[in-house]
């Protein structure tokens, strides 16, 4: 359920396309980002580079296979003349703590990421202006799934097809199951995400009424 097309995602989709049903996009306006922490001295990409010392000369990024972290070095790197900061790739939880250990000691601090995400309530970031485009344009986050869903499993598949989920929602959702209580270290998310749903009937009617 998270196929970001058509730039991010699209060499698995040219790799393993013929062997997946696309059952549509839930949500379009998803984004590959740069940002900063909220009160950083630059607004815009194309400060970067002229102020790379601010930041470590260093740019937080994800997993070294993920999509945008390809974005982010066959793109942003070269359109913004950003080939002398160490683009440091590990993972998603790296990324994470270090955004909040920056924003936390009040430090600056530059990393990819993408919107929609709960970082963005969770930290005070921000992102930078991307005036060249180089990160991709809006993007839509869609659900795939193997070939004969529809046949095996036609309810699901109607109610997949119809899926949507607000930005708000979304958020809400993510925050829940990573932010509260126990979430971020637990393996059973089960009572977290009933919680929710139970504070957001109107939203799971919604979603299973067709």
């Amino acid at each position: 359920m998270d196929a970001w097309l058509p730039n991010t995602h699209a060499a698995y989709l040219d790799r393993f396309g013929e062997d997946l049903t696309d059952l549509g996009a839930w949500y379009t306006d998803a984004r590959n980002t740069i940002v900063v922490n909220e009160d950083a001295p630059i607004t815009s990409l194309t400060e970067l580079a002229a102020n790379a010392n601010l930041f470590d000369d260093t740019i937080v990024g994800l997993e070294p296979g993920a999509g945008l972290t390809q974005i982010t070095e066959d793109q942003a790197i070269p359109t913004y003349g950003l080939e002398g900061m160490d683009f440091v790739t590990s993972s998603t939880a790296a990324l994470l703590t270090e955004l909040k250990a920056a924003t936390d000691a009040g430090e600056n601090v530059v990393a990819t990421l993408a919107r929609p995400h709960w970082a963005y309530d969770a930290y005070p970031i921000r992102d930078l202006e991307d005036p060249e485009g180089a990160m991709g344009p809006a993007e839509e986050i869609h659900t795939m799934a193997s070939p004969s869903f529809d046949e095996d499993f036609a309810t699901a598949g109607s109610w997949l097809r119809d899926f949507e989920l607000s930005e708000d929602d979304l958020l809400s959702l993510c925050n829940a199951m990573f932010n509260a209580d126990g979430g971020a270290d637990s393996n059973d998310y089960e009572p977290i995400v009933r919680a929710w749903m139970d504070e957001h009937a109107d939203v799971v009617e919604g979603l299973t009424s067709a």
